[in-house]
């Protein structure tokens, strides 16, 4: 709280710290910016500031990286048989319409279109 006072901007080391504990709990769909602000020590409106200064918003932050680590798994050839939807789920998307969504704008295609694709090369 004193960097957020001092108007300062943060220290790298604490971005470093939040971006690997957020990593770390992606499966966990309950995830939330207080749950982080909480586990770090810091406000939630400070946490906030921080991904603003690295151009991003925190829900923003966290569904792209479950969205990269959702299409990492529907690539892999050991995971052929898991299911969108179980994929989805694992990942922090409890919703498999919202998931196919997130997925399409990010992606351009959908989680099947995207591991046939894969899968068959």
């Amino acid at each position: 709280m004193a960097l957020e006072q001092a108007g300062r901007r943060p220290a790298p080391a604490l971005w470093e710290r939040i971006t690997a504990s957020v990593q770390a709990r992606l499966q966990d769909p309950g995830l939330t910016p207080q749950d982080i602000a909480d586990q770090h020590a810091i406000s939630l409106r400070y946490l906030h500031r921080l991904f603003q200064t690295h151009g991003t918003t925190v829900n923003a932050w966290v569904r792209t990286r479950r969205l990269e680590a959702a299409r990492e798994e529907l690539a892999r050839t050991g995971a052929a048989h898991r299911s969108i939807a179980a994929v989805a789920a694992r990942w922090g998307f409890p919703n498999p319409s919202h998931f196919s969504r997130a997925f399409r704008e990010r992606y351009g295609m959908s989680p099947v279109q995207w591991r046939s694709a894969h899968l068959a090369t």
